[in-house]
C-alpha cells in the first residue's frame, strides 16, 4: 500500500501510512480507505490510517477466535515469557520515537506519555508474574450457578481530595495541583476537587495558586518547558470553559483563568481554579476532564465524608493528614475504589486492582490479580462425593 505523504513532518517510521494487523500481519483495509491522524494542537496532518471496514472487523475477529485455542493451550511458564517479552519491547519504544509519535497524536507533553509507557510495561511485568501464580479455591455454595456474568463499564472519575487541618500543606499542595493538571486534567483519575478544612483554607488556596502561576500554559510542540498543554479536541476545551462560564454565573468565585481559549485548532485552555461552585452548576456533578480545581471548606471530618461522597463517581480519592488512624479511618468512609493517604490522586500501582464502586465510575478493574480476572474466563469444576444419590 502506497504511503501518503503527510502535510506535516512527523516522525520518520509514520512515512507511510498505517496499515492493519490481522492475523500478524500488516495489510490495508480491504476496500483501500483511509483516515487522517491529525495533531489536535495545530490540526496538521501526521499520517493516513487504514480504515477498517466491516470485513477486516469479522476477520480480525475470527482470527481472534482461532488463537484462543492455542493460546487456551499455552503453559503457564510460556505466557509469562511472552508477556515479559512485550514489557520490553514496549519500554524500547522510549529510546525511539514513540514519545514524539504519541505527543503529537494526543496533545501530551513528552513526560506524561513517558509515565504512560512506564505504566503499561509495569502492567504486562505485574500479569507476567502472575501468570504462573495459579490457585484453586473452595467455593462457599453447595452447587455451582448455571452462568456467570461480569461487568465492565467505563472509569469516569470526579476525585476529591480531603485535607485536614493538620496536614502537611506543601505535600497537600504538590499533589493538588499535579493530580489537577497532569494531561491538562484529562485522566479519570483527576483531582477535580479539593476539600480543605476552613482553619488552613486560606493559605492552601493561595500555595495552590502561586504554584499554578509557576506553571507554563501552551503549545508543548514548540515550547519544552510547557507543563499545560492543549485538550484533545476543540470540543472538550469549549465544553470546559462553558462549565466554568456556567458556574461563575451561577456565584461561584472565579480564582485563576480566563475563560478564554487560544491555539492554532482553538483546544488550549489555562488552568481555572473555583470556590463556592454551587450544587446547582453542571460542573458540580459532572466530570470536566480539563485543567479545572474547585475548593470548598469543611469544619468536621463528618462534613468533609459527606462532601467527598456527594457525587454520582467513586473511582479515587486522597486524603492529607498526619493522623494516620484518622486518615484511615476516612479512607474508610469515602466512597471510593482507590483512596491514597498524603499521595495525588492520579496514582496506579500495577500489582494493584484500580476501579470505581459503581455508578460514573463503572464496574471494572485494571491492575493486579483483577486486571488479569477481566480477561480469564471462570470455570468451574467440582468434585461429587463418592456414593451420593439424588432422588427425583
Amino acid at each position: 500500500m502506497a504511503g501518503h505523504a503527510a502535510a506535516e513532518k512527523g516522525p520518520s517510521s509514520l512515512s507511510a501510512a498505517q496499515e492493519l494487523v490481522i492475523n500478524g500481519k500488516s495489510q490495508p483495509s480491504s476496500d483501500g480507505a483511509t483516515f487522517t491522524v491529525r495533531n489536535p494542537m495545530t490540526g496538521h496532518a501526521i499520517y493516513e490510517c487504514a480504515n477498517a471496514t466491516v470485513d477486516d472487523y469479522s476477520r480480525a475477529i475470527d482470527t481472534a477466535h482461532e488463537a484462543f485455542e492455542s493460546w487456551s493451550a499455552t503453559g503457564p511458564s510460556a505466557r509469562r515469557l511472552i508477556f515479559l517479552k512485550a514489557a520490553d519491547i514496549i519500554e524500547s519504544y522510549l529510546e525511539a520515537d514513540a514519545p514524539e509519535i504519541l505527543s503529537s497524536e494526543v496533545s501530551a507533553t513528552t513526560s506524561w506519555v513517558k509515565v504512560n509507557i512506564h505504566a503499561t510495561a509495569g502492567i504486562f511485568r505485574e500479569a507476567a508474574s502472575l501468570a504462573t501464580h495459579i490457585r484453586g479455591e473452595i467455593v462457599p455454595a453447595d452447587r455451582p450457578g448455571t452462568k456467570i456474568l461480569i461487568e465492565r463499564q467505563a472509569l469516569g472519575g470526579k476525585a476529591p481530595v480531603i485535607v485536614r487541618a493538620d496536614a502537611d500543606l506543601d505535600e497537600a499542595v504538590n499533589a493538588i495541583v499535579y493530580g489537577a493538571l497532569a494531561y491538562s486534567g484529562q485522566v479519570c483519575m483527576s483531582t477535580e476537587r479539593a476539600i480543605v478544612h476552613r482553619s488552613v483554607a486560606a493559605e492552601l488556596q493561595t500555595r495552590v495558586l502561586a504554584h499554578i502561576a509557576a506553571l507554563r500554559c501552551g503549545n508543548h510542540l514548540e515550547d519544552a518547558a510547557v507543563s499545560v498543554s492543549g485538550l484533545f479536541t476543540a470540543a472538550s476545551a469549549r465544553r470546559v470553559v462553558d462549565l466554568v462560564k456556567e458556574a461563575v454565573d451561577g456565584g461561584a468565585e472565579l480564582l485563576a483563568g480566563d475563560m478564554e481559549i487560544s491555539g492554532p485548532c482553538g483546544t488550549i485552555v489555562k488552568p481555572h481554579v473555583l470556590r463556592g461552585v454551587g450544587r446547582s452548576a453542571r460542573m458540580y456533578h459532572e466530570e470536566i476532564f480539563g485543567p479545572v480545581l474547585m475548593l470548598t471548606e469543611f469544619d468536621t471530618d463528618d462534613e468533609a465524608v459527606e462532601l467527598a461522597n456527594d457525587s454520582d463517581y467513586s473511582l479515587c480519592a486522597s486524603i492529607f493528614s498526619r493522623d494516620i488512624m484518622t486518615a484511615m479511618d476516612l479512607a474508610g468512609r469515602v466512597r471510593a475504589g482507590s483512596c491514597h493517604i498524603n499521595g495525588p490522586t492520579v496514582y496506579a500501582e500495577s500489582s494493584l486492582p484500580n476501579g470505581g464502586t459503581g455508578g460514573g465510575s463503572g464496574y471494572g478493574r485494571f491492575g493486579g490479580m483483577s486486571g488479569v480476572a477481566a480477561f480469564t474466563e471462570t470455570k468451574i469444576i467440582t468434585l461429587a462425593k463418592p456414593g451420593l444419590r439424588f432422588s427425583l
